[in-house]
């Protein structure tokens, strides 16, 4: 995504990473900015999710802006991640 396209209070569908979430277990997030995350030492997108009753960092996840109705329930798949890496590859080749 596209910095300028982030805008803090945006609503987000997010997959988090991890064992305890299943594939395609997606859920509907508030994107808080760019915030320090200390693990890493720099800035990363940090998206409060209400549903985990936490903050969920944009490098530990899959997440997108929901900008169309058909965004709300969206469920991000091993698929559809899949799909997305192969497209930021192709374009890195052009």
């Amino acid at each position: 995504m596209n910095q300028c396209e982030r805008k803090v209070g945006m609503l987000v569908r997010v997959h988090p990473v991890g064992d305890e979430f299943e594939d395609g277990e997606t859920f509907t997030g508030v994107y808080l900015g760019d915030l320090y995350y200390e693990v890493y030492g720099e800035n990363n997108p940090a998206i409060l999710v209400p549903e985990l009753n936490r903050i969920v960092w944009g490098c530990k996840s899959w997440w997108f802006p929901i900008q169309e109705e058909g965004d709300k329930d969206a469920k991000i798949t091993g698929e559809c991640i899949a799909a997305a890496c192969r497209e930021i590859f192709e374009g890195a080749g052009e």
